[in-house]
């Protein structure tokens, strides 16, 4: 009967580590992933819209001088609330479904009128080729602040979609890593139900392996890719990328120095009652 409660126990704790890691993904993925404004606060907090409004600036600058037009007529065509706005509208967009809105045509319409007025002012002709270059260089300035912003239209929808499935995937399944681990506990506690240091070891080791197996995740992740030196599209992009993928990692090790402190614990409470008992 003591083999087959050991076979039992095993095979219980086996399945409480797989409960228990499922909960921490579900946690993980809808505090972060699919949390709008847990995005909304890294973009604050890694300077993106700072960052992008500096790249924004440095996209236009190649195209401001070949205009052979002087540099004031390109200020105060856009601002950081420009910027803000039209990220924060990518954002709805991806999460919520709503229009994305951009401020290209504000920016045309912006430079148009401080180009006009250039021209009036120093009687340059509006005809043949000038109008052409003109009309040119405005749709240069408009389609680059538009990729600056949108980075990859394909990349956003791309984006859009994956958060969809998940959060599908998290209504239909969200009960079920907390459920089966209430579950597998309280089976635990039945079968061990006279054999309290029983009850306590096969949870602590559950807990214990759960922490190692996190730790050793974070091990493989850190050795083989070099987070700090990400690269994706842009670095406003890669700078909350990578912060993100950090703070993930570190919610995560967390969980894992909690399980393994409380596993260790448990393992040693156990192993005292048992000794108590047999003295």
């Amino acid at each position: 009967m003591k083999i087959f409660n050991g076979i039992i126990n095993i095979l219980f704790a086996f399945l409480l580590i797989f409960a228990i890691i499922g909960t921490i993904i579900f946690n993980i993925v809808f505090e972060t992933i699919l949390n709008k404004q847990y995005t909304l606060d890294k973009l604050e907090e890694t300077e993106f819209y700072i960052q992008l409004e500096r790249e924004v600036k440095s996209g236009f600058e190649d195209y401001i001088y070949q205009s052979g037009l002087p540099v004031e007529i390109f200020d105060e065509i856009y601002n950081g609330d420009m910027i803000k706005d039209d990220v924060n509208s990518i954002a709805d967009y991806i999460y919520e479904g709503t229009d994305i809105r951009t401020s290209e045509d504000i920016i045309r319409d912006n430079l148009d009128n401080k180009i006009n007025n250039y021209v009036k002012e120093n009687k340059i002709p509006m005809v043949g080729e000038n109008k052409d270059n003109i009309e040119k260089f405005k749709n240069l300035i408009t389609d680059t602040y538009k990729a600056n912003v949108n980075v990859s239209g394909s990349g956003i929808v791309a984006v859009k979609d994956t958060i969809d499935f998940t959060q599908k995937t998290y209504e239909r399944f969200k009960y079920m890593p907390i459920v089966s681990l209430i579950v597998i506990i309280v089976l635990i506690i039945l079968i061990n139900i006279k054999n309290i240091s029983s009850i306590i070891n096969t949870i602590a080791i559950s807990l214990l392996s759960t922490g190692i197996l996190i730790k050793l995740f974070e091990w493989i992740i850190l050795k083989n890719v070099d987070i700090d030196n990400l690269v994706i599209l842009s670095q406003s992009l890669s700078n909350l990328i990578i912060n993100t993928m950090k703070d993930i990692l570190y919610k995560i090790s967390n969980y894992g120095m909690i399980f393994i402190i409380i596993g260790v614990t448990g393992v040693i409470i156990g192993s005292m009652i048992k000794v108590s008992k047999k003295d």
